[in-house]
């Protein structure tokens, strides 16, 4: 063939085949595109085989770690319990925790996990994880009495791939009683970047499970307002009465209980989130805590009695009235109560003269169980994620005691851990591996290994600390120092602090838990 034919039939060639190669070129170029764009850019994606499907992952890192946050719906036809998450990652399971305790179908839920590294940001992750809940639909009680306790336990499985980013930084509601205000905190810059006026000496808080909106106690002006926590505006604010003490959401965000500490005959006040009404119940003398069970059919008001015989009013919240009321064997002066995760049992602390401990109540039969003892003057309770144990702050009087008592749920004091003194709050971290307490007396919090029982940091804060909070990946804990009118930040992988000025008496103090999708403006 000649040169001149061979010329010819490769020009005929590329002419009727140009448009391939072009299109070709092109897919190339967007793949090699796609591969190198930065990872703003580059959408996270994860799925879950059933049960819960996947909305939304964030995978946050900063200098201290990387910590995955998924945002899961409830696709199950009943409430689900006790959400926690595992991720296979360097070929090693690690647990996180989830968040509300228990989400009804549609609803949200937000899981944590650190994975006990740094990578920089951009770098490509990509891994299994699983979810194991509480189904309730699986459970015989759950089908005659629609009512949720020791749900069975369900597992779904999962994959998520994407890259590392700059975490998404959490909000903090702080309390500031003696301003009239509540302040919102970036926990990420430690700064105060919204003031939110109420007056009447704010001085309690509470987050609703899904983060949109938050519920501020004002014994000042015997009201509770409800705070849209997704632009700072006050919705609602509700009269309920006087001697304000005591206030909770309830787990579908539907309800809030506040207290109105009355001698004689106290009130339980249930507002709806829906429409604001009140439905106020009686209940016993001096109501002073309030917990909800996980599925949100019962709720517990701890009644204090000022000198008489203590009591637990038991409210059914489908018909609004006391169902049962536990006498505590006539021990005076019950302080709090914290409900096990898995809804089984309900701890409450008291005291009367020598007589202190932790009443133990069964919640399937309302029946007061055990009375374990424990130092002098227990305050406050809480309870680790599994359940396995419950810890109470032993407070004592003039600050002369400097012990919290960790109480396993098989009903016996197992250990008593020195701290500083006069303990007064506590919070366990989401993953459940640490207790954070904080001791009014010293100025200090002390952190408690939950595995080993022994404090593992000292952390000094300010003056007259009296409560905490930590947010929901267990990175950041903020303590409000009454005494000396400012806010510690502690960064709880390294035990730094940053201390936040400008407030006056600061009291209760929360952290939100937000859609992935975008923060709550400030």
């Amino acid at each position: 063939m000649s040169e001149s034919v061979r010329g010819q039939s490769a020009l005929e060639y590329l002419s009727t085949y140009a448009w391939a190669i072009l299109i070709l070129a092109i897919i190339l170029g967007l793949l090699l595109y796609f591969v190198s764009l930065p990872q703003s850019l580059v959408q996270n994606s994860c799925t879950v085989n059933s049960g819960v499907s996947c909305q939304d992952i964030v995978l946050g890192s900063n200098a201290s770690t990387t910590v995955v946050t998924v945002r899961m719906i409830n696709q199950l036809n009943t409430q689900i319990q006790n959400p926690r998450i595992t991720i296979n990652f360097d070929n090693a399971n690690l647990s996180g925790a989830c968040t509300p305790i228990s989400a009804n179908p549609g609803k949200q839920l937000t899981c944590t996990v650190n994975l006990n590294t740094v990578k920089k940001e951009g770098t490509f992750l990509a891994g299994a994880f699983y979810i194991t809940v509480g189904n309730c639909g699986l459970s015989a009680n759950y089908l005659s009495t629609k009512t949720c306790i020791n749900p069975t336990a369900q597992t779904f499985t999962g994959t998520f791939s994407g890259h590392t980013e700059s975490p998404i930084p959490y909000l903090a509601y702080v309390a500031n009683y003696g301003g009239g205000a509540v302040n919102v905190i970036n926990t990420a810059t430690g700064t105060v970047v919204n003031t939110i006026s109420l007056g009447g000496h704010p001085s309690l808080l509470a987050i609703s499970p899904d983060g949109t909106r938050l519920a501020v106690m004002n014994p000042g002006t015997n009201s509770v307002s409800i705070i849209n926590a997704t632009n700072d505006v006050v919705i609602k604010t509700v009269v309920v009465g006087p001697s304000l003490t005591g206030l909770a959401y309830s787990p579908d965000g539907s309800k809030i209980i506040a207290l109105n500490e009355l001698a004689g005959t106290g009130i339980a006040n249930i507002i709806s989130t829906v429409n604001y009404t009140v439905k106020s119940i009686q209940v016993g003398s001096d109501p002073f805590a309030d917990a909800f069970t996980p599925d949100g059919t019962k709720a517990y008001i701890v009644n204090n009695a000022n000198g008489g015989v203590a009591t637990v009013s038991v409210i059914n919240l489908a018909s609004y009235t006391v169902t049962k009321t536990i006498n505590l064997n006539n021990n005076d002066g019950p302080y709090d109560i914290a409900m096990a995760p898995q809804g089984t049992q309900a701890f409450v602390s008291f005291e009367a003269g020598t007589s202190t401990g932790l009443a133990v109540i069964n919640v399937t039969n309302d029946v007061l169980t055990n009375t374990i003892n424990v130092q002098a003057y227990p305050y406050d309770v809480a309870v680790t994620p599994d359940g396995s144990k419950a810890f109470v702050t032993d407070g004592g009087s003039g600050g002369s005691y400097t012990k919290v008592s960790s109480v396993v749920t098989s009903n016996a004091a197992v250990a008593l851990i020195s701290v500083g003194t006069n303990p007064h709050g506590l919070a366990v971290t989401p993953d459940g591996s640490r207790v954070f307490v904080v001791n009014e007396g010293s100025g200090t919090v002390s952190v408690i290994n939950t595995t080993t029982l022994t404090v593992v940091a000292t952390v000094s804060v300010g003056s007259s600390p009296q409560y905490i909070t930590i947010t929901p990946d267990s990175q950041k804990a903020l303590v409000t120092n009454f005494g000396s009118g400012t806010v510690t930040l502690i960064n709880t992988n390294t035990y730094g602090t940053t201390t936040i000025s400008g407030f006056s008496q600061p009291a209760g103090v929360v952290t939100t838990v937000y859609s992935l999708d975008s923060a709550p403006s400030s």
